[in-house]
């Protein structure tokens, strides 16, 4: 009898953790599983809930990038880097999305603020995507703004052995490849 007393005490219990949990657990364990949409209705109603907390505004940016809402997603998290204590995932979200938006010189100044805020940076909802892919998109992003050497120093933090001459037509070729292969790397 005692046995079952437990048993249903601990079943309980389990229910009841699952209704108190907070709604960015819930909702980053949707967006873990690929449930996006998901995500996005939970933290749309807890960014309701508490507008003014950056975490919460992050996450629905991070949800929407991955949705490809990549306005949306923009000004979520331009907005919340306003807020108190903006992440180094919140400006991470940020330079991809501005990346996608074709808007390099911007995607680079997020991605600087990352880096700077923890230059080890690995999303943590999403352990394929870390510093190195954030620098190859900074590396991309000075390639496309005509910042050859720049792009060849990003490139350099990722493979050191890697020698191209960004000021010759030839060098531009080479650094131009090195970046598509790494992105297949990465």
């Amino acid at each position: 009898m005692r046995k079952f007393f437990w048993i249903g005490w601990l079943t309980i219990c389990i229910g009841c953790a699952d209704k108190n949990s907070s709604p960015l657990t819930t909702a980053w364990n949707a967006f873990e599983s690929g449930n996006y949409e998901k995500a996005r209705e939970i933290l749309t109603q807890a960014s309701e809930d508490r507008p003014l907390d950056a975490e919460i505004q992050s996450a629905l940016g991070w949800v929407l990038l991955r949705m490809d809402s990549l306005d949306q997603a923009s000004t979520l998290f331009q907005n919340a880097s306003l807020l108190s204590n903006p992440t180094a995932e919140l400006y991470a979200g940020l330079a991809f999305t501005l990346n996608a938006l074709k808007q390099y010189d911007a995607s680079n100044s997020s991605g600087s603020q990352a880096l700077l805020l923890d230059d080890q940076w690995v999303f943590a909802y999403d352990a394929n995507l870390d510093w190195q892919d954030l620098t190859l998109v900074m590396a991309e992003n000075h390639f496309l703004l005509g910042e050859f050497s720049e792009a060849l120093d990003a490139v350099l933090v990722l493979n050191p052995q890697f020698t191209a001459d960004p000021q010759t037509v030839l060098g531009r070729g080479q650094l131009a490849s090195e970046i598509e292969r790494l992105k297949d790397l990465l």
